[in-house]
């Protein structure tokens, strides 16, 4: 497949492993049905791999080449993303303990109310901030400095500021949105729903995440 013809759509099919990498994402998101979350961390360790990958305007890398990088790939990928989404969790507890206290008085209505409201709020842009950033920390991850640059503010803020970056990123999120949204859909489908959201799921997370790889590369490249 010609992968600059068919852009990000071509890009999951692009590399010398084919489709292969888009299957074992799809069996491991069935799995996730099943058993949640653990499945799919050997997948988020690919993605890794591919924000690098599209970083340096790479084809899609192989999947099982090294098993040892994927593996350590993986561990970064449930690090960094803890890192960066841990804040906003907790605000988001902090939250529901105070909306859950203030229904317990009434005296309290008022103030819960407005600790709700501004929690919410602050939830919101946590988390924003956290899913613009993690891409660029991603990046930092599959690269060949220390774990520790995923989270040094002068390697990533910089990225972040760029206009190019954002542009990028906003189309990651739209395609990972989308992703999402469809698969939201077809998975209450009997019997063939999950398996058909498992596939969604893993070919729009390599298209998003080649995407937001691209941001990062022509960000620093500019």
């Amino acid at each position: 497949m010609d992968v600059d013809r068919y852009g990000a759509v071509g890009y999951p099919f692009g590399g010398e492993s084919g489709e292969r990498p888009v299957v074992v994402g799809w069996i491991l998101g069935m799995l996730a049905f099943i058993v949640p979350v653990v499945p799919a961390v050997p997948f988020l360790g690919y993605l890794v791999r591919v924000v690098g990958a599209s970083e340096r305007g790479e084809p899609a890398p192989p999947l099982g080449d090294d098993l040892r990088g994927l593996a350590r790939d993986s561990v970064a990928a449930v690090v960094v993303s803890l890192g960066y989404l841990v804040v906003p969790f907790l605000a988001l507890a902090v939250t529901i303990y105070g909306a859950v206290s203030s229904n317990a008085s009434a005296d309290l209505e008022f103030v819960g109310a407005l600790a709700v409201y501004g929690g919410s709020t602050a939830v919101l842009v946590l988390s924003l901030l956290g899913a613009y950033l993690l891409p660029i920390a991603l990046a930092e991850a599959a690269s060949d400095r220390p774990l520790r640059s995923a989270f040094a503010r002068s390697r990533v803020v910089p990225v972040g500021k760029h206009a190019a970056y954002f542009t990028r990123w906003t189309a990651g999120a739209v395609a990972m949105s989308m992703s999402i949204s469809v698969a939201n859909l077809v998975a209450a489908a009997p019997r063939v729903g999950p398996v058909v959201a498992a596939l969604v799921l893993a070919y729009g997370s390599v298209v998003a995440c080649h995407l937001w790889g691209r941001a990062v590369g022509v960000a620093r490249a500019r």
